[in-house]
This record gives structure tokens, C-alpha cells and sequence, in this order.
């Protein structure tokens, strides 16, 4: 039995006589029929029935033969594919994104890795201001930014720097913190409420959103940096501390903190952010890694 006898009879089940498969596979139509019947003999029964117009029907048995041969050239091919795909040199794609990111892109990127063995990603934490740089200056291939409409030096930056920005949604920011707070008995607690308790980033230093916001209601109250977002929960689990989370995110990243943590909203204050991908190059891994975020975003968004 040889290979191109499969092929030729996927070409018959599709143009159903000799002269079209011959002319779409580009060889000479007696070359098809002899070795279709090279094959007939070899098993020992037969595969087609010719009719007398030149047009071809599967027999019973052929029909069995046809269904074999799907699968022998569909894995053939498969075998093809993996050579180019294991030849590859393993890529590396670096991406930046803010702490709260890390429990989404942790799944994407094990889901990624079942279908792109050779792709190595590279996850680094930053703040959006950070990442804008780090995009320009090529640090990383892709960052994932929050922008507020306050934020008016980051959104200038980010219109100065020409990279490429696709929006993920827009969402609301929300306060974390544990259940047994004062703040989480409260029905519709205020802004004037949440600004009289503790807050802790994971950043370096804070966005121009919340320093105006803290500036403008006189906020004296301690900051705590916590660069691990793990450990940041942790703590906001013991303490009467507060932190900000775009909305659509909290309640994945709280998953393993659910007995601790809750998710509340200010009754008088809305707190709008624009969550997106900022690039500057577009190759085929960043594609494909961006086009698995925004599905698996999609994804996360209808459980909310």
C-alpha cells in the first residue's frame, strides 16, 4: 500500500470521477485508476463501481477503506505540522502587567502551553506608566494597562508613545477588602467612609488618579506597598486595610481568599478605568497570545 492511493481516493469522494481528481491532484488519469486498482487487488475486495459515463461509487467496503484513509492522511498531515513546530527555536514572549493580572494570564499561559509547546513567556509585574516605557524602549513585547480618565499624564504618554492600544473593557474600579471590615456591614458605604481606613498598593508609587483623589479629600491615612499581589492579599485579609481592583478582576483574583476577602462598590463615587494591551510590534506569538487573553477575558466577563 502506498500513501498517495489514500490521497487519490479523498480526491475521488470529492469530484466523484477519474478525469477531475486527475486534473485537481495534476497527474495523468490512468495513473489514478491503475493504482486504485492496485490497492482493490491488494486487499481483495473492491474498493469502487465504475460507471460506464466516467463517474465512480464507493462500495460498501470502499466506504470503510474511505473513512481509514481520512485518518491515515489527517495524521500524516499532523506529523507533517509537528516537524516545523518542533523545529522551531523556542520563542520568548515578555509581558508586563499589574499584579492583579497574574491569576488570568497564569491560566492563559498554561492553556497556551497545550497547544504551543516552544512558546516561553516571560510574566513581569509593573504599573501602566512602567509598562508604557518598557514597550518603548522594547523590555517587553506586551503590557497590560488600566487607564482612568483622570489619569491625563498617562493618557497624553500614551498618545505621544504611537503604540498600539486594544481595548479589553471598560470597567469600574472596586474596593477589596476582608469580610469582617467595618466598611463590609455597611449598606452603601461612601467615599467619605473608605478614605478613613489604611490603603495598600502593589505598586511603586501611586497612579495620578488616586494621588488626586487622595489629594483632593485631604487623605492622611498610612499607605502600604506590597509588591506581591499573594502576600498584598494575605494582608488585606488581616488587617482593616482597603486597595483598589478594576472590577471585572476582583473576583477572580479573590478566588483563593473567598472565605476572606469581599468585593464592594462606593455608593457616590464612580471610579471608570479602560483595562487594554499596549504593543509596539506585531508578531505571530504576540498575536496569539492576545487573541487567547481577549477570548479567555470574554470568557471570564459572562461568570461575573
Amino acid at each position: 500500500m502506498r500513501l498517495n492511493q489514500f490521497r487519490f481516493l479523498l480526491a475521488l469522494e470529492t469530484h466523484k470521477t477519474f478525469s477531475k481528481a486527475a486534473e485537481q491532484l495534476l497527474i495523468a488519469q490512468p495513473s489514478i485508476s491503475q493504482a486504485i486498482k492496485e490497492l482493490e487487488d491488494e486487499l481483495g475486495y473492491p474498493i469502487l463501481l465504475r460507471h460506464k459515463k466516467g463517474g465512480i461509487e464507493f462500495t460498501p467496503q470502499g466506504l470503510w477503506v474511505l473513512e481509514k484513509a481520512h485518518i491515515i492522511i489527517e495524521t500524516l498531515d499532523d506529523l507533517e505540522n509537528s516537524k516545523t513546530l518542533f523545529s522551531q527555536r523556542s520563542s520568548v514572549v515578555k509581558i508586563a502587567a499589574p499584579p492583579f493580572w497574574g491569576q488570568i494570564l497564569l491560566q492563559i499561559i498554561l492553556e497556551l502551553k497545550t497547544t504551543r509547546p516552544t512558546l516561553s513567556i516571560q510574566l513581569l509585574h509593573a504599573d501602566s506608566n512602567t509598562i508604557i516605557d518598557q514597550c518603548l524602549d522594547q523590555t517587553i513585547d506586551m503590557g497590560l494597562i488600566q487607564v482612568s480618565p483622570t489619569d491625563s499624564l498617562l493618557i497624553k504618554k500614551l498618545a505621544q508613545s504611537r503604540l498600539q492600544f486594544t481595548l479589553l473593557y471598560e470597567d469600574t474600579m472596586c474596593i477589596l477588602l476582608r469580610k469582617e471590615h467595618p466598611l463590609f456591614k455597611l449598606e452603601t458605604p461612601r467615599l467619605e467612609d473608605i478614605l478613613k481606613y489604611p490603603y495598600v498598593t502593589g505598586k511603586t508609587h501611586l497612579a495620578q488618579s488616586t494621588l488626586a483623589l487622595f489629594k483632593a479629600n485631604q487623605y492622611h491615612q498610612e499607605i502600604v506597598h506590597i509588591s506581591d499581589f499573594e502576600a498584598l492579599k494575605a494582608y488585606l485579609a488581616q488587617s482593616d486595610s482597603i486597595t483598589l481592583c478594576p472590577y471585572s478582576i476582583a473576583h477572580t483574583t479573590i478566588s483563593n481568599f473567598s472565605e476572606q476577602l469581599a468585593v464592594i462598590t462606593i455608593a457616590d463615587y464612580q471610579w471608570p478605568v479602560k483595562l487594554g494591551i499596549v504593543s509596539q510590534k506585531d508578531t505571530h506569538d504576540l498575536q496569539v497570545f492576545m487573541e487567547a487573553l481577549i477570548k479567555h477575558y470574554q470568557s471570564l466577563l459572562k461568570k461575573i
